[in-house]
């Protein structure tokens, strides 16, 4: 089985958990899912601090992004722990390609997911 087929469903999980009310996810999770990727692959460790970051005026808490990508990733690896930031997970973790690589196959699959909830 690929990877992303495995992802999926703990990315539904991740989604149902942190940023979706009621069946509806406002609709700017969907262009901060996509443009995550693009800044993951920039950066890991920017684009993790520019999301996870509290101060920022967004229109909704990006951290809660962040938080499902952890989520999903800690749960695929079986991690019992799980930090209360992805950097501290980041931070952590001594193998950076392999942390970056599941970075960036969960943010795809909560892309992928974030598509299948109704967007207010």
């Amino acid at each position: 089985m690929r990877k992303l087929d495995e992802l999926i469903p703990l990315a539904i999980n991740a989604t149902e958990s942190t940023i979706q009310k009621d069946g509806k996810i406002p609709k700017e999770y969907q262009g901060y899912a996509s443009s995550f990727g693009v800044s993951a692959r920039e950066g890991l460790k920017p684009a993790i601090a520019f999301f996870e970051n509290k101060n920022a005026a967004s229109q909704q808490d990006r951290a809660k992004l962040m938080k499902a990508i952890l989520i999903i990733v800690c749960e695929y690896r079986g991690v019992d722990d799980v930090p209360d930031t992805l950097m501290e997970y980041v931070l952590s973790f001594h193998d950076q390609d392999l942390v970056e690589q599941d970075i960036l196959e969960a943010a795809t699959a909560l892309k992928l997911v974030i598509r299948t909830f109704k967007l207010i």
